[in-house]
């Protein structure tokens, strides 16, 4: 069972994070921390990178390579929707778990 331990100065963080993965201004390190987060906040390692996975990127570093030099329409549609989609979903899952703990 998926439940949320994030205290809300970590909720504030992930908020931050996410606005920055949105805006492609993410670095490596603000992956790593969205993704410790993702974890303290009841989503595994597992499940994030199956979202990534699914896309052909087995880390950090070669999403974030093929982001930042995606030319095609097709590339782009890969690294922009369906992965920022999908590991947008699981950050606001976290969010709304924990949201529900605290009530």
């Amino acid at each position: 069972m998926i439940t949320s331990n994030l205290t809300n100065e970590e909720k504030s963080v992930l908020d931050l994070l996410i606005q920055k993965i949105k805006r492609n201004q993410a670095a490596l390190n603000d992956y790593q921390q969205f993704e410790a987060l993702l974890s303290k906040g009841g989503i595994s390692k597992s499940q994030l990178f199956h979202v990534l996975s699914n896309e052909g990127y087995y880390s950090w570093d070669s999403y974030m390579n093929a982001r930042n030099h995606a030319v095609s329409l097709e590339d782009k549609r890969k690294t922009e929707v369906n992965i920022i989609g999908g590991i947008l979903g699981l950050a606001l899952l976290a969010l709304l778990l924990g949201a529900l703990k605290d009530k």
